[in-house]
């Protein structure tokens, strides 16, 4: 059962806006000559204030606390998409 469940959890990661592809705000933001944080706040953040409904619902699969799961999964989110923000920034900075 729990297999199933990861299963699940991985497909709809995968058709999800979880990976968010900020690669334009990005660019532009080099471009006009702003640093990292102001990139950071530049860019629309897919995370800000919830978690995708369709991810939030296959939490629920798990055996434990829903109000931890779900902050727990939106925080990798939000440090996922912060991750991907300055990865991308300093790929830009160095071209």
């Amino acid at each position: 059962m729990r297999c199933r469940t990861q299963q699940r959890v991985r497909e709809i990661v995968r058709r999800s806006q979880i990976v968010a592809h900020p690669q334009d705000e990005v660019a532009a933001s080099v471009a006009a000559g702003r640093g990292l944080e102001e990139t950071f706040a530049a860019c629309s953040n897919p995370w800000t204030e919830r978690l995708d409904p369709t991810l939030s619902a296959a939490l629920t699969t798990y055996a434990v606390p829903g109000e931890l799961a779900q902050a727990g999964m939106l925080q990798l989110c939000r440090d996922l998409h912060r991750l991907n923000i300055l990865a991308t920034y300093r790929l830009y900075e160095s071209r």
